[in-house]
């Protein structure tokens, strides 16, 4: 496998809580690496793109499972039979104001 697929294996692999995790780690490394490029103390300038791109990989990741776990919702609710709908019922009207009568 290339760098690249074993990157987006490791991240895929995570749970949630991992993933989070991982997640706010990379953004304080950015943080972190931010500042010494403000300070000058950077020496490897790539790094600042491979934080920046495994951020980008571990939030498309989380969004993948996000649209996983609602579609799993959606189909076990599809899955329920629906009962009568409160809005199916009649509704108590006077009879008199439905007619549009009006007493003057």
């Amino acid at each position: 496998m290339t760098k690249r697929a074993d990157a987006i294996k490791a991240v895929r692999d995570m749970g949630d809580d991992e993933l989070f995790e991982h997640i706010r780690s990379e953004r304080r490394r950015l943080f972190d690496l931010r500042f010494q490029q403000a300070t000058g103390q950077v020496e490897n300038h790539r790094q600042l793109r491979y934080i920046r791109r495994e951020i980008a990989r571990s939030l498309t990741v989380r969004t993948e499972n996000a649209r996983a776990a609602a579609r799993e919702a959606q189909v076990s609710l599809a899955d329920v039979e629906p009962g009568p709908s409160p809005a199916a019922e009649p509704s108590a009207v006077d009879d008199d104001a439905a007619e549009g009568d009006i007493d003057e």
